[in-house]
């Protein structure tokens, strides 16, 4: 059977709360069509190749869905008689593991469980009949993921075209508290239109996750760099030979970073920031120093970032203030020349700084509502 993407050649990108706008972005620089942002997702058009692309090269997006088959859906019965009618033996065989999710709203459907157990069931009887076997579900590491999202009472079952939520690139073994999530990372640094070839400093870089997206980003490392099979490789109309293609040529466009470097006054976590980047190619060049940052000569003609603790989650807003109008103090006298761009969870923190702004974006961070905010410094 032709599944739903190969004729309409629309996908689906799953984004964090507050990214959508800038990672639509993202998608139309990587070659998507007619982008279409909606709260924590974007719809899109992209044909095979760019859809490769999609998969492979962005930075922002959690998940990418390719829609298999869509369909009203208002009882549990017919959600599992349609499940099973559908040509499971064209991406799968009884060898193959596989989970199920769902989504659900303002269906008569009440429970995303029961309806995951309904499609697992579905999926499972069609193998059972039609060749005695059935494959067994994996919900940690499964060959195939698959999404229903049921949304009154219309159904649209997807093919989860990585390996996974993307946010997870492999490369943090350890995190320090409160840690950055690798999207909300990456989309610092498509906001800043980095041209990845100034350097780079974090004068408190926790576990690193700032210094490691800069890092894959300049380097032309995809985020899937660690992924060692994509799902859309399953889908007839993508096929495995497209996308070794698209990895061969990514691999053939790396360049060596600029320089990079993190500060810390936490040596245990300054180490496990040293170890996550040792895991990326190319992370052993970045330079590490254990302080404070206040001890810190400065970053001159450069970029500076950082993600200061916010006093929200962290539970001590002074000790955040105090912190930040230090760090503002820092930038103004010892980073004359460079551009800082700064995470802050909590936009209060913003006139705490002392340091005018030059621009304030929106952003959700681990459910607050913040800000990535530029300072030009002279």
């Amino acid at each position: 059977m032709e599944f739903l993407h190969a004729s309409t050649q629309r996908y689906f990108a799953v984004v964090g709360d507050g990214l959508e706008p800038i990672a639509a972005g993202e998608l139309e620089r990587l070659g998507a069509r007619d982008v279409r942002p909606t709260r924590r997702g974007i719809h899109f058009l992209a044909d095979p190749d760019v859809l490769v692309t999609v998969v492979i090269e962005c930075r922002l997006v959690g998940r990418v869905l390719a829609p298999l088959e869509s369909f009203a859906c208002h009882s549990d019965r017919y959600l599992h008689r349609r499940i099973h009618a559908m040509a499971w033996e064209d991406l799968m065989d009884p060898d193959t593991s596989f989970a199920v999710s769902t989504t659900l709203a303002h269906s008569n459907l009440r429970h995303t469980q029961y309806a995951a157990q309904v499609v697992k069931d579905g999926i499972v009887d069609r193998f059972r009949e039609r060749t005695g076997r059935r494959p067994n579900v994996d919900r940690r590491d499964p060959d195939v993921r698959i999404h229903v999202h049921v949304q009154k009472n219309k159904a649209t079952v997807s093919l989860d075209c990585g390996a996974g939520a993307r946010h997870r690139r492999g490369y943090r073994s350890e995190s320090g508290e409160a840690p950055l999530t690798e999207t909300v990372a990456a989309a610092l640094f498509e906001v800043a239109q980095w041209d990845e070839r100034t350097a780079v400093f974090d004068p408190m870089c926790g576990s690193g996750t700032l210094l490691a997206e800069s890092l894959l980003r300049a380097s032309g490392i995809p985020p899937t760099f660690a992924v060692e099979r994509f799902g859309c490789e399953r889908l007839p109309a993508i096929g495995e030979a497209r996308v070794k293609a698209a990895r061969i040529r990514v691999r053939a466009e790396r360049r060596d970073p600029p320089r990079l470097a993190g500060n810390d006054r936490d040596g245990d976590v300054l180490a496990i920031a040293r170890d996550n980047l040792a895991s990326l190619p190319g992370g052993d060049r970045v330079q590490w120093r254990h302080g404070d940052f206040a001890s810190h000569d400065g970053w001159r003609d450069g970029l500076v970032v950082c993600n200061p603790p916010y006093g929200i989650r962290l539970q001590d807003r002074a000790s955040a203030q105090a912190t930040v109008k230090a760090l503002g103090d820092f930038l103004k006298q010892r980073c004359q020349g460079s551009v800082a761009w700064l995470v802050l969870g909590d936009r209060e923190l913003i006139k705490h700084v002392g340091l005018r702004p030059a621009r304030k974006v929106p952003v959700t961070i681990g459910g607050l509502d913040g800000r990535f905010v530029r300072y030009d410094l002279y």
